[in-house]
């Protein structure tokens, strides 16, 4: 038998292996899951005592082998968990999340993301999925470990004293600690010695070994004192960070969800961790209350975090003041979806967004970007490449964007899209701008086809989406963004500073962005290369400028803005039309699959159906409260309302 492996490995799962392993979860009866259940009563107490994982209560919830299970109970609970597998496996795709094991055998696997302490357990892993051990980093010095993995973002060695970067490891660290401490015993040691030394008749003798016992001590204690106050401070500091952190993380993802269906549970939301499911609902404007709080705490966290560094961060390396600035920018995001509540007396959104811009900690350039970044190595592919996910390749884009960059000859149109094939066989070239051609996403599915099978007249991805392996990196929060909020909010009269001048600074962050994140070649620019000449003539058109009405000048922020996060933040257009009407999606009644309005999009989700099964009273109540009793997808959430 395959001895278990604990806590050390990374796990790959293809789409065909998920649905192979659902398809057999789901066709799993009562008895067979007790059977499993003895497996899993044996790993859950290796996993405790081995990966300090306690998979109790992940293993009965899966394979229900409590006693007083019901046919029926396991049907509704096999139906509910065969979702959250689902929900795993989704969520680790779509945000590119890598999927950890802290157990794996031939038997059974626990899989998790980010927490080791939730994850879902499947049984004959090898079956489904490939699993590969973490290589052993403890001996490289932080140089070395550079150069293995061949990313300068792993860790910015201006951070490291100098000459450690290139002769310290945590392997000769732990020994240099110890070193310390063995230098402590041979002092406890000699002082034994002098302790039991025959003194004999010499009062001299005595005294001088009295001395020597007092200096051994006041040098035991001085060593001690050091250690003990470096190591204090490092891990009080190291708390602050994380502390910061999980509220940032906090913050970013319940703020996501509350934009999405409106109330959630909130004060609650870790009762789930006690067991306790049936968590009550907060409204949306005291979610908001909030969110601004717990980002408030994280800024004051990642202040006294004293520029510490922290382990675990793929993204910045562990630099607290990069995540600093990241949460700052999120709360920015979080009060411009507050602009219909301005006369708000809960919230006074025009202090608090000034508040934040004077802590002078905000994104500074795209070097600052909360950004996931891809590479050449297998797993870590763009996820549009073509070798992945090929159909993607035959996406048509709507003429919302290819409209709007040909407007302003604006070059990012030809780093987004290629040609329409019909006009080059038409005789067009590829760097010619009426060679771009747009749909409108609300025309028929069959005229759709009609125009992608004979026509051909429209444009689809740019090869750097589809064959260029790293593709380009997928902001989460970004520098442009933050610029696109401020010219808002000057705009709106929020703040004082210049609505054009961030404005522009937020077109010019998006171009540089797509230009830096391009390799030089025709065939991903097509013969128009994005220069900062280009970059800087584009923001002198007469089409770019503010100098219109109040609705006007909206318009273009928020359209560029619209622009700036095309392939990026795939939800933030959304939310930014609903609160303000622009961009101007096109919506045609004879398309449109909102069934009880058809000229209107939807505003919300309905919430998801786990929460009737097992929070029945409070969802209902939430929906009693805001929508009098309908969750449908055209009611206003509570920031929605004027």
């Amino acid at each position: 038998m395959q001895e278990p492996i604990y806590n050390n490995g990374t796990v790959k799962v293809a789409k065909e292996g998920v649905s192979a392993y659902l398809a057999w979860y789901r066709t799993l009866s009562m008895a067979d899951a007790k059977e499993i259940s003895d497996v899993c009563s044996r790993l859950t107490k290796e996993a405790a005592k081995n990966a300090g994982v306690d998979l109790y209560d992940i293993g009965r919830n899966t394979f229900s082998f409590f006693g007083h299970q019901t046919e029926e109970n396991w049907e509704k609970q096999r139906a509910s968990v065969s979702e959250k597998m689902l929900q795993f496996f989704h969520f680790a795709e779509e945000f590119e999340q890598p999927i950890r094991a802290a157990l794996w055998s031939k038997e059974a696997a626990f899989l998790y993301i980010g927490n080791p302490q939730k994850g879902i357990i499947v049984m004959e892993p090898e079956k489904y999925m490939t699993y590969t051990p973490d290589r052993d980093y403890s001996d490289l010095t932080p140089a070395q470990a550079m150069a293995e993995l061949g990313s300068a973002a792993v860790c910015d060695m201006s951070i490291i004293p100098v000459g450690a970067g290139t002769a310290l490891s945590q392997k000769t660290v732990k020994e240099q600690l110890s070193t310390h401490q063995t230098e402590i015993e041979k002092l406890k040691s000699e002082m034994k010695d002098v302790e039991g030394a025959k003194t004999g008749e010499l009062a001299e003798l005595t005294a001088q070994i009295e001395a020597l016992k007092q200096e051994l001590w006041q040098k035991k204690d001085k060593l001690m004192a050091e250690l003990t106050d470096k190591d204090e401070t490092m891990n009080e500091d190291k708390r602050n960070a994380y502390k910061g952190l999980a509220l940032f993380l906090k913050a970013y993802r319940l703020f996501e969800y509350t934009l999405n269906v409106g109330d959630i549970p909130y004060e609650g939301i870790l009762e789930g961790k006690e067991g306790n499911l049936t968590v009550a609902y907060n409204t949306q404007e005291d979610v908001f209350k909030f969110l601004l709080n717990d980002l408030d705490k994280a800024h004051e966290y990642f202040r006294n975090a004293n520029q510490t560094t922290f382990d675990g961060d793929p993204i910045f390396g562990g630099k607290v003041e990069q995540w600093h600035r990241v949460s700052n920018a999120l709360e920015l995001r979080v009060l411009i979806n507050l602009s219909k509540k301005i006369n708000s007396t809960d919230i006074n959104i025009k202090s608090k967004f000034n508040e934040v811009l004077d802590r002078n900690l905000l994104l500074r350039s795209n070097a600052d970007n909360l950004q996931i970044t891809f590479s050449t190595k297998e797993g870590q592919l763009y996820p549009f490449n073509e070798s992945l996910h090929s159909y993607k390749q035959y996406v048509m884009i709507s003429g919302l964007v290819i409209d709007a960059l040909k407007a302003n000859e604006d070059y990012r149109l030809f780093y987004y899209a290629n040609p329409s094939e019909g006009k080059l066989n038409s005789g067009s070239q590829e760097n010619d701008w009426d060679a771009y051609i747009g749909i409108d996403p609300s025309d028929p599915i069959d005229e759709l086809k009609l125009i992608a099978d004979q026509t051909k007249e429209f444009c689809q991805f740019n090869n750097r989406y589809t064959s260029y392996e790293p593709g380009e990196p997928y902001i989460r929060i970004g520098y442009a963004e933050q610029n696109f909020i401020l010219a808002e909010a000057a705009l709106r009269t929020w703040i004082t500073g210049d609505a054009a001048e961030y404005y522009k600074k937020g077109i010019e962050a998006s171009m540089k962005f797509v230009a830096d994140n391009t390799p030089d070649a025709q065939k991903y620019h097509h013969g128009r290369k994005m220069t900062s000449d280009i970059i800087t003539q584009t923001l002198a058109k007469p089409g770019i400028q503010l100098n219109g009405t109040f609705e006007e000048d909206l318009k273009k922020i928020i359209t560029q803005k619209y622009l700036a996060n095309f392939m990026q933040s795939p939800y933030q257009a959304y939310y930014d039309y609903r609160r303000t009407g622009y961009p101007e999606f096109p919506i045609n009644p004879l398309t449109n699959q909102n069934p009880n309005e058809p000229t209107k999009m939807p505003v919300r989700w309905l919430y998801p159906s786990a929460e009737y099964d097992y929070n029945k009273a409070n969802v209902e109540a939430a929906v009693q409260r805001q929508f009098n009793g309908s969750d449908e997808v055209n009611k206003l959430m509570w920031i929605l309302q004027e």
